[in-house]
């Protein structure tokens, strides 16, 4: 199973029936995993089919050649369905879509696998053995901007709707782009990295996190924490005995923060740390507990998901768990 590490989302783009992962023109083997940075935008990836190059990686594929070269360093030409994403958008969000806006020549499965996100997006129809006459080119499916290359068609002026050759697409595949403007129905979302910060002690904590602010939490509360790739110097820490104004300014007996319920400086000692860094050396994430500015509260910090067991200094994806007792 090869897959395509998008920021803290993984995902499968999975052609027809087998994960044939094409990126940046490269022919796969079993154990790809090519990295993607945080903050890519426009980004693509499709299928080309029947290729042939020589020794120096020059050639032509019948459909998604990119200038003759395996190695592409531009879009492919139409026909071919497009897997696109856009990373750590707004919201700190990923954007990503099916589009056949270029047309269709394989079947296609963009599909998260971590992040807390499981909603894959499919074009499996046999859109090549139906494709009406007028969008037919060999190897595949013309989208009809790239017949006709009208306003009409092609939204030029920003102004235009569904058409009847458009639906032809939409039909069969639900979740694809079928026009330029389909946004409403073909933009999905996953979230960036996730903590999910617990109290588990039987009385309140003011728990702390530097970047993120601070918030109440009563026995068994929980506040999920979105945090953006590339965070260094980040501290998670639970503040005890507290007391604050609907202005949110207060103390704190201990774990203080300049007396404000959102904080943006560390808090004062004693207090009990769970710090991290993401994408670091090698893209991996470092996390780790510190009592260096001493001790209030027991406290777990567990990585709960990119096969990354408890231990201290070891690497995790997507989403973390700081637990307050």
């Amino acid at each position: 199973m090869q897959q395509l590490l998008l920021s803290q989302t993984t995902a499968l783009i999975q052609f027809g029936q087998l994960l044939c992962l094409v990126v940046a023109g490269d022919r796969p083997s079993p154990n790809l995993a090519p990295p993607v940075n945080p903050g890519t935008t426009g980004a693509r990836i499709w299928a080309r089919t029947n290729c042939g190059f020589d020794g120096a990686g020059r050639g032509r594929c019948q459909t998604g050649d990119c200038g003759g070269l395996l190695q592409c360093t531009s879009y492919g030409a139409p026909p071919n369905t497009l897997a696109e994403f856009a990373l750590n958008q707004f919201n700190n969000l990923d954007f990503f879509d099916i589009s056949l806006v270029d047309g269709f020549n394989v079947p296609m499965e963009f599909s998260p696998t971590s992040g807390g996100c499981r909603r894959g997006i499919t074009c499996k129809a046999d859109i090549n053995g139906q494709c009406p006459a007028v969008l037919r080119a060999p190897g595949g499916c013309n989208n009809p901007c790239t017949v006709y290359k009208t306003n009409e068609y092609c939204c030029n002026n920003g102004n235009c709707g569904p058409t009847d050759l458009s639906r032809f697409f939409k039909d069969r595949c639900r979740d694809a782009y079928s026009y330029p403007k389909d946004d409403q129905t073909s933009t999905f979302t996953c979230p960036g990295a996730t903590f999910a910060i617990t109290n588990n002690c039987p009385y309140t904590v003011w728990a702390a996190a530097v970047p993120g602010g601070g918030r109440r939490l009563d026995p068994r509360q929980t506040w999920p924490l979105p945090v953006n790739p590339g965070t260094t110097g980040a501290r998670i820490w639970a503040r005890t005995n507290c007391g604050f104004d609907g202005a949110g300014r207060g103390q704190c007996q201990t774990g203080d923060c300049g007396g404000l319920l959102q904080c943006t400086a560390y808090g004062a000692p004693p207090n009990t740390l769970a710090e991290f860094a993401l994408n670091r050396f090698y893209n991996l994430d470092f996390f780790d507990i510190s009592l260096v500015d001493g001790f209030n509260v027991p406290m777990e910090f567990s990585p709960t998901s990119g096969g990354c067991s408890r231990g201290l200094h070891a690497t995790m994806t997507s989403m973390g768990s700081a637990l307050l007792c």
